[in-house]
């Protein structure tokens, strides 16, 4: 592999050299790579630029010979003067980055076999209640060959991540019920707004037919996806699409699914003559306290029709934060679900690359980790 990836390597090998030599990690790194390659930088050099190895106490990483790494996850290094602090504070994320490691190995290396994973159309109604592991568990071991040590495990968490978005959308559905407080069971149209949409929501949009498989009385399906990264090269603003394979398990129905694509802000679509009443609102890993443009979306979120707006963020003080500020900026907003850990989350561990302190240094994260939910009272 050395002689194969060198072609490669060797433009980039006097630069990280240099980047060493200034200890330079970081934002500070990505935007010196950026500067010397004169070209956007590839996931693998970002990943080199967020994840060097340094010293995980001292942030230094020179000289790099001394450094000793993790034996467990190799995921981190230690100086010898900070060895025995380095181990005891990496304890509580040596597991999860030994997993984001082989999860990342697995991907590399054989691929993916989840990916034909088909979901169960129900003809009477459960709810969502043991969890996304047990939700998966037994289909994956019926797609998964168990030959290699630990791939079956990694391709279960893989599946979780591909389907975290809308089990988590209607494990707080069914949370909130529909505005008129009827429960979602028995709803036989439901329009789902998700703001803030990225490539996350998009990475598996025919996921979001699960829903309708989890519904059996549901006939129509909307979901308008508001936001800057809605791929509107690539798809058009407003279609119906049904896979064959809910086609074939709801052929006794009428069943429609329609996509909406809005690329504006949630506050300039709610405006616009085009704007479709929802009975959710969700906002996944949002970043309210974050971003100065949420304060101005979230009085136009929370809906007088009684649709509830569901929330998710990585961590529990941020998803607190989130609804602090829900709680400060409207009025008459009652909490349906406080802020707690959400049951659909990914199980697929992703390196944390965050610099600001917001996050531990060295530690992973969960997509959809933390779930909340409230509505209007008015």
């Amino acid at each position: 592999m050395q002689k194969e990836d060198w072609p490669y390597h060797k433009s980039l090998c006097k630069i990280l050299k240099d980047m060493r030599e200034q200890n330079l990690t970081g934002d500070s790194a990505i935007e010196f790579l950026k500067v010397q390659l004169n070209r956007p930088l590839s996931q693998y050099e970002l990943d080199i630029a967020q994840h060097p190895r340094v010293c995980m106490i001292s942030n230094q990483m020179n000289p790099p010979d001394e450094l000793i790494n993790c034996k467990v996850c190799f995921c981190v290094a230690f100086s010898p003067a900070y060895l025995e602090q380095g181990k005891c504070k990496h304890e509580k994320w040596c597991q999860a980055l030994k997993l984001s490691a082989e999860d990342y190995k697995f991907e590399q290396t054989i691929g993916h076999q989840v990916h034909t994973f088909q979901p169960t159309t129900k003809t009477k109604y459960t709810e969502l209640s043991e969890g996304i592991e047990k939700f998966f568990k037994s289909d994956v071991a019926k797609l998964v060959s168990n030959a290699v040590t630990g791939f079956r495990e990694s391709e279960l968490r893989y599946l979780t991540f591909l389907y975290t978005c809308p089990l988590t959308t209607l494990f707080g559905m069914q949370n909130a019920m529909m505005p008129d407080m009827s429960h979602i069971k028995d709803a036989q149209a439901v329009t789902i707004h998700l703001v803030g949409a990225r490539v996350a929501e998009f990475r598996n949009v025919l996921g979001w037919e699960i829903i309708a498989h989890e519904l059996p009385n549901l006939k129509h399906l909307t979901l308008v996806f508001i936001g800057d990264e809605c791929p509107l090269a690539e798809l058009p603003k407003d279609f119906t699409y049904k896979s064959k394979e809910i086609q074939n398990s709801r052929k006794v129905d009428d069943l429609r699914i329609r996509y909406v694509l809005v690329d504006k802000y949630y506050q300039e679509y709610a405006k616009n003559n085009s704007y479709i009443e929802p009975d959710f609102v969700v906002a996944l890993d949002c970043g309210f306290k974050f971003y100065p443009s949420w304060k101005k979306a979230l009085p136009q979120m929370v809906r007088k029709s009684g649709a509830a707006l569901i929330f998710t963020e990585f961590n529990q003080p941020d998803c607190q934060d989130n609804l602090d500020l829900v709680q400060n900026e409207i009025d008459d907003v009652t909490v349906v679900m406080p802020p707690q850990r959400n049951p659909f989350q990914s199980l697929r561990p992703v390196r944390c690359s965050d610099k600001t302190g917001n996050y531990e240094p060295h530690s992973v994260i969960y997509t959809n980790d933390f779930i909340s939910v409230v509505r209007s009272t008015k």
